[in-house]
């Protein structure tokens, strides 16, 4: 079987499987989680094998998802991968946040689906920011460290002309099909273009960034309490841990933004500023 080694947080992972179609598309997903962000302290294992003419995904022995499709595979992996890793961190905060290191500062953006984090992320790492993630951000309280797989985009149809915003995106690897059973890919930036933070970052240095779209870039002060409400929109898990060095005043801002070099020209403001 081919085998892929990925670290979660403290989760060091073995990935295997003999769909080679499917584990060479995680492994290009996955890429930046191939060396730990923290100390590894648990292992587990994961294999997505053919079992007749259909797949399963199993993890630590156990089958966790299955299909008949094998178009079905690269889906059912990541569906189940995705699972894991909200187990995973049941003693942690995951967060749908983006998130990377400017100017010796971590950085996470909060928002609703569309309002911009990966654009945004992406637009920082090309000025010099360092990527912790663009989807995936924990935290236990005391330090802030993300989940690293490479940046994605909404999917488009498999037969469309990328948008010129889209220029640079990886629109082959990471290919299934919508809802609908139309084949789409999903846009994803190389991992060459996004090199990773070396480390967790103190969650008390934080600065939090809760976006909107808007007529002009502009980072305006964003009260504890108000940051402390967009934290738990974008918790993926109960709010088990003190967050109060993470919404600490002075450090969260409403970000509203009309152009991706705008919106992070004002972040590096709000940065000097806090």
């Amino acid at each position: 079987m081919d085998c892929i080694t990925l670290f979660f947080s403290d989760v060091r992972l073995r990935l295997e499987g003999d769909v080679p179609e499917v584990l060479d598309a995680l492994r290009i997903v996955w890429s930046l989680a191939e060396h730990p962000v923290i100390e590894s302290q648990r292992d587990h294992r994961m294999a997505v094998v053919r079992r007749g003419a259909g797949i399963e995904v199993h993890v630590d022995g156990v089958v966790l998802e299955s299909c008949e499709d094998p178009s079905h595979a690269l889906a059912l992996a990541e569906r189940a991968l995705y699972h894991q890793l909200h187990t995973w961190h049941a003693a942690e905060l995951l967060l749908h946040a983006a998130s990377f290191q400017l100017d010796g500062r971590a950085c996470v953006l909060l928002g609703a689906s569309g309002s911009g984090k990966s654009g945004l992320c992406r637009e920082a790492v090309r000025g010099g920011a360092l990527y912790m993630t663009d989807e995936l951000t924990v935290t236990d309280g005391a330090r802030l460290w993300g989940i690293p797989r490479a940046i994605q985009f909404d999917a488009i149809p498999a037969s469309s002309v990328p948008p010129e915003w889209l220029g640079g995106a990886d629109v082959e690897t990471y290919r299934l099909l919508d809802p609908e059973g139309s084949p789409c890919v999903v846009p994803l930036v190389p991992a060459a273009e996004t090199p990773p933070a070396p480390g967790p970052s103190p969650a008390a240095e934080a600065c939090l960034f809760e976006l909107s779209r808007g007529e002009r870039d502009q980072a305006t002060p964003l009260h504890s309490i108000e940051a402390l409400a967009a934290v738990h929109r974008a918790a993926l898990s109960p709010v088990g841990i003190d967050l109060g060095a993470l919404v600490g005043a002075g450090r969260c801002s409403k970000l509203t933004w009309a152009t991706p070099d705008g919106a992070v020209s004002a972040i590096r403001r709000a940065i000097r500023d806090c």
